[in-house]
């Protein structure tokens, strides 16, 4: 999955709204991403449809039951709403599989519109200046 999801990292549509803008090498990526996969605190998601990986999801677990989300997508992807149902997919599995995590925040680039759109899509709200989903959403159908 690395080297698949190395090139849409270092695209310049990717790196233009990270909050990390810098080029990374295929060394300096492998070595972030072979770190991630043994964190216990951070949770790496690939999405996928029909067979087609869309993006990367990435999770922090702050305790306190937080955790830090981050996305981007194939770029050739953008503009196709599949930002929004990648988040979606993404809130439900971490419900599943992290109920201690009560409260997912994003911290999103204040002219980057489409990722507000689509994090406000995905029901995510802006307060404390993070774009905040509360785990409570799903069980009570917000």
């Amino acid at each position: 999955d690395s080297d698949t999801v190395w090139p849409w990292r270092n695209d310049i549509r990717t790196r233009q709204y990270s909050l990390s803008q810098n080029f990374v090498t295929l060394a300096e990526h492998l070595a972030w991403w072979n770190h991630s996969l043994n964190d216990v605190s951070r949770v790496l998601l690939i999405g996928s449809r029909c067979g087609l990986d869309l993006g990367v999801l990435r999770y922090d677990l702050r305790g306190e039951g937080e955790a830090a989300v981050s996305i981007y997508l194939d770029p050739d992807l953008h503009g196709q709403g599949l930002g929004v149902a990648l988040l979606e997919a993404g809130n439900t599995w971490m419900t599943r599989h992290y109920p201690g995590v009560a409260e997912l925040q994003a911290q999103i680039l204040p002219d980057n519109e489409t990722s507000r759109r689509a994090f406000k899509a995905a029901g995510f709200q802006f307060r404390r200046g993070y774009w905040i989903w509360n785990t409570n959403q799903t069980k009570t159908g917000k």
